[in-house]
């Protein structure tokens, strides 16, 4: 029997999803509870494409990434795909260090029928050259990761939809990195943006050097990128600039 708590709050989690695009993206935005979301515009349009994929704003957020234009998925995002369908179902049939086998199933009429399955194995990671730390760590939860994308591909691909979607386990995606390259950038530019920050701080007595470093996703100066540090310098430079012509 439902009760009307329930109600109100089925109601209430309907009604979030009824608010615009861009005031959900500017309130996860500011939170600071999601540190990958840049901007109000990066986070819209995770929540548009997530919305036409049938997720809620939360799972947008926290289900998958886009890399290279291309919706990358968690597992258990695709998982959760297949099992809210009602459409399609799946069995995991051997889960192991070195075998995942997946059974799944389409509804016809009234009854389930198996479509086939998906085997993904230790053997199959070594040909595809992955080996990876957390091939070493997850094997189990990698192994199932690979079987699912492929089994989802193959029996369920509207699932989500029509657009392709991969998959990503543990920070590895199906879809091929493009590394950038960076311009060369000596130790002394890392020893000018200290300076610049130590120089500042002592100017103003505000202390900045914690949320840089945060801003870059970085623990200290030492450990950002060569490309975050010159677009640091730029960044304190014209920040030093401001302060001097309000002096």
């Amino acid at each position: 029997m439902t009760t009307t708590n329930e109600i109100v709050l089925h109601d209430e989690q309907q009604d979030t999803m009824q608010l615009p695009v861009d005031r959900v993206a500017q309130i996860f935005a500011e939170s600071g509870m999601f540190p990958n979301a840049k901007s109000a515009a990066e986070v819209a349009t995770k929540l548009i494409i997530g919305r036409g994929l049938g997720m809620n704003d939360y799972d947008a957020m926290a289900g998958f990434h886009i890399v290279q234009g291309k919706v990358n998925l968690a597992a258990n995002s695709m998982a959760a795909a297949i099992k809210r369908s009602g459409k399609y179902n799946y069995r995991v049939t051997e889960h192991s260090t070195t075998v995942v086998t997946i059974k799944f199933f389409e509804k016809w009429d009234s009854s389930w029928e198996e479509v086939g399955e998906s085997t993904f194995t230790a053997e199959d990671a070594q040909r595809a050259k992955l080996s990876g730390d957390n091939w070493r760590k997850y094997p189990k939860a990698m192994l199932f990761a690979r079987a699912m994308s492929a089994g989802y591909r193959m029996y369920c691909p509207d699932a989500f939809g029509m657009a392709p979607v991969y998959v990503e386990q543990h920070g590895e995606t199906e879809i091929p990195r493009i590394e950038s390259v960076e311009e060369p950038t000596g130790e002394d530019q890392y020893d000018e943006l200290k300076q610049l920050v130590a120089d500042w701080e002592e100017r103003t007595g505000e202390v900045i050097v914690e949320n840089m470093c945060s801003h870059f996703g970085a623990e200290s100066i030492d450990d950002m990128k060569k490309s975050q540090v010159a677009t640091a310098i730029t960044m304190m430079k014209s920040k030093k600039n401001k302060g001097n012509k309000h002096a």
